[in-house]
C-alpha cells in the first residue's frame, strides 16, 4: 500500500501542476521522483545483493560445493556492502 502510494505521488503532483500551473507543484514532482528513484536504486542494490548471498548458500548447503579464500573475501565484502547501504546515515549537509 505504501509502494503504490509512494509511486504514485509524483504522477498526482504533475496533475495539480497541470491543473492549477503553479511552479511548486511541478518542483515537488520532481523532488518526489528523485526521492523514488534513490529508493528504488538502493533497493534494488539489496535485492541483488541477497540473491547471491541465497545462490551462493544453496551450493554449500544443498551441493556441498567448496569455497575458496577469494569466495569469501567477496561474501564478506558483499556483507559489508549491505551494512553499508542498509545502515542510516550519520553525516548531515549543512
Amino acid at each position: 500500500m505504501v509502494a503504490a502510494i509512494t509511486a504514485a505521488l509524483p504522477s498526482i503532483l504533475v496533475k495539480k501542476y497541470i491543473l492549477t500551473k503553479k511552479i511548486v507543484w511541478i518542483a515537488m514532482a520532481i523532488i518526489s521522483y528523485l526521492i523514488l528513484i534513490t529508493a528504488y536504486t538502493v533497493l534494488l542494490a539489496l535485492l541483488n545483493a541477497f540473491n547471491v548471498i541465497i545462490v551462493v548458500s544453496t551450493g554449500i548447503i544443498i551441493y556441498g560445493d567448496k569455497i575458496g579464500v577469494c569466495e569469501i573475501i567477496g561474501i564478506i565484502l558483499l556483507l559489508v556492502s549491505i551494512y553499508l547501504l542498509a545502515r542510516k546515515s550519520k553525516v548531515t549537509i549543512k
